[in-house]
């Protein structure tokens, strides 16, 4: 446990505790700060979401067009025991 402490990471982590418990200014900044963060995720996930949908759409339309150019280009079987 002591090993916590003596770490530069457990000594900020330790400070940080010790001042939101102490102080409804800090506790205000972290909420402001937490808030701030989840909506920068969360458009990161929206602009993520957009491209993904686009890159989709383009891939929708390049099938379809060369499922239809596919189509043009095949010529008709011909049976001849007809």
């Amino acid at each position: 446990m002591l090993r916590f402490f003596k770490s530069p990471f457990g000594l900020i982590l330790t400070a940080a505790i010790l001042a939101l418990a102490a102080s409804p200014e800090a506790r205000k900044k972290a909420r402001s700060l937490a808030v701030k963060g989840t909506a920068s995720i969360l458009g990161l996930f929206d602009r993520v979401r957009d491209s993904t949908s686009e890159v989709q759409e383009q891939l929708a339309s390049l099938v379809k067009e060369a499922r239809s150019e596919q189509s043009l280009t095949e010529e008709p079987e011909i049976n001849p025991e007809s």
